[in-house]
């Protein structure tokens, strides 16, 4: 495991403390694109609602300051759908829970670098 990934696991550890997600978080980080509802990108979260835990998958194939922001992206994803009500309705794509979610989360990566 290289440094940039490190850096990030740390990141997803402190945000998993004080940012906690209604269910426990897995990252994992892949050497392709990531193949989403008939889209390729660079980064994706899901919800297993059997296993009860967020996934999130990042490409490594982008710079470390690409893969910090798809990081805060996701999480933000995660912690959008994490305050709804009912899990097994996926939120508004980018809505503006989301977005705050986002700031968030981005302040926060902020002030622990």
């Amino acid at each position: 495991m290289n440094d940039d990934i490190k850096r990030l696991h740390a990141y997803v550890r402190i945000l998993k403390k004080e940012l906690p997600a209604a269910y426990p978080v897995s990252i994992n980080f892949v050497s392709k694109k990531i193949s989403v509802k008939d889209d390729d990108c660079f980064a994706a979260t899901w919800l297993d609602l059997k296993k009860k835990k967020f996934f999130i998958q990042i490409s490594k194939s982008k710079c470390y300051r690409c893969m910090l922001d798809s990081l805060i992206h996701e999480y933000a994803h995660i912690l959008d759908w994490s305050h709804l009500h009912d899990k097994s309705e996926e939120p508004e794509y980018h809505s503006s829970t989301w977005g705050v979610w986002y700031s968030k989360v981005y302040r926060f990566i902020c002030r622990e670098k």
